[in-house]
């Protein structure tokens, strides 16, 4: 029980402390497990490259590998909860404070500045994906028109966005 508590706390303080999402965990996930004698670093190599080819966060499909690699299932669940409590925790915190003072004019105008900002970061990724290969009129006018609908009907057309653009950029429909 002790090392159970001792993995969940690793990956809890690591989850914790770490900005910028589930790649920048990994080096001090491999740090932590490292100055422990947990793990070495063609195992954790190998676990980084299956947690890679998972679908899903990287940061919890490592946690959950790594986990196993350690000890079982047990050790699995131990640092997945460490992984995903600290996120999860500030995520609803942030929500219950924002929808608090929601009207408050300044946070407002925060976030439609912020939803300008995304979508001009989204707008500007497509252009240099686009840009990366030559490509027909109709391509241009499928993407800009998925992300066009994305904007106004989320629900409905993310996922068909999604599988335009994926086909568009593996260069599947650009023979048709």
């Amino acid at each position: 029980m002790k090392r159970t508590l001792e993995i969940f706390w690793i990956f809890f303080k690591v989850s914790s402390i770490t900005l910028g999402g589930g790649y920048s965990m990994l080096p001090v996930f491999y740090s932590e497990l490292r100055k422990r004698n947990y793990i070495s670093k063609e195992d954790f190599l190998k676990i980084l490259g299956r947690a890679q080819a998972l679908p899903g966060p990287v940061a919890v499909n490592t946690s959950v590998l790594l986990g196993i690699h350690l000890g079982g299932i047990r050790y699995a669940m131990a640092a997945l909860l460490g992984v995903l409590i600290p996120p999860v925790v500030a995520i609803l915190t942030a929500g219950t404070i924002l929808l608090k003072y929601k009207d408050v004019w300044f946070i407002h105008r925060f976030f439609v500045g912020v939803r300008a900002g995304i979508v001009g970061f989204l707008a500007y990724f497509l252009y240099k994906l686009l840009r990366a290969k030559s490509r027909k009129i109709w391509e241009y006018i499928l993407v800009t028109s998925a992300f066009v609908l994305m904007l106004h009907f989320p629900i409905i057309f993310v996922f068909p966005a999604m599988i335009a653009l994926h086909l568009i950029m593996k260069g599947k429909m650009g023979d048709a």
